[in-house]
């Protein structure tokens, strides 16, 4: 249903927006404001020309029962919609301890979120496709997208094989982190995520997918004798 992007439209109506299935509208997608603390920057909006995000809540409804619900994202001051990616990690501890376990954005192929993802940002329903395809692509330059459930784990279990020295390649210099404070620091409110521990962690799980996504052919295809 959700691939059947010609088939849906968006609608405002009274205090409700959102996304509504033609051929069948008992089914729809609600949009309200996330009232959550939660943090204003994360590592798939650092390449943004504005660096924070908000939150909102999308609901995925057959009458008034919700099936599914799933967090989105509007970035870069609201010029693009995305569904908010999951958080993934590496086997890895760092043995200098010096990010703890290693993390990163993903969506799963095969998920209900990934689709809804691409009914939002492969369509004009929302937002001009035209308009948000450059910043689109700039955000998910930082997230891993996996065809197959499985490329997660192969991923995380053949990565420091591969690449010994990841950790000196994505984890970010003291003068990355100040740059990235001073950059961020007129976009966000809380402060707590204007700091040079949450700034460091963030950077690093950019770099990180994007290291993945450069060589993940090549990790995927690794097979351990």
């Amino acid at each position: 249903m959700l691939k059947d992007i010609k088939n849906w439209s968006y609608f405002v109506n009274n205090d409700q927006s959102g996304f509504l299935y033609n051929l069948n509208p008992d089914f729809h997608i609600i949009m309200d404001e996330d009232t959550q603390d939660r943090h204003e920057i994360l590592a798939y909006s650092l390449d943004c020309f504005r660096k924070n995000l908000s939150w909102i809540n999308l609901k995925f409804n057959y009458r008034n029962i919700t099936i599914d619900y799933t967090l989105g994202n509007h970035l870069d001051g609201a010029k693009a919609l995305i569904v908010a990616p999951h958080l993934s990690s590496l086997n890895d501890i760092d043995p200098k301890n010096r990010t703890g376990r290693l993390t990163y954005y993903s969506l799963k192929k095969d998920s209900l979120d990934y689709h809804l993802n691409r009914l939002i940002v492969d369509s004009n329903l929302y937002l001009p496709r035209e308009s948000t395809k450059y910043i689109i692509s700039t955000i998910e330059e930082s997230i891993v997208f996996f065809e197959h459930p499985k490329e997660e784990k192969i991923i995380s279990e053949n990565i420091f094989t591969l690449f010994p020295n990841l950790h000196e390649v994505i984890i970010p210099s003291e003068e990355e982190i100040e740059n990235y404070i001073s950059m961020v620091s007129m976009d966000i409110k809380n402060q707590s995520s204007n700091n040079s521990h949450y700034v460091k962690l963030i950077l690093t799980e950019n770099k990180l997918a994007k290291f993945i996504n450069e060589h993940k052919k090549e990790i995927l295809s690794y097979d351990i004798e």
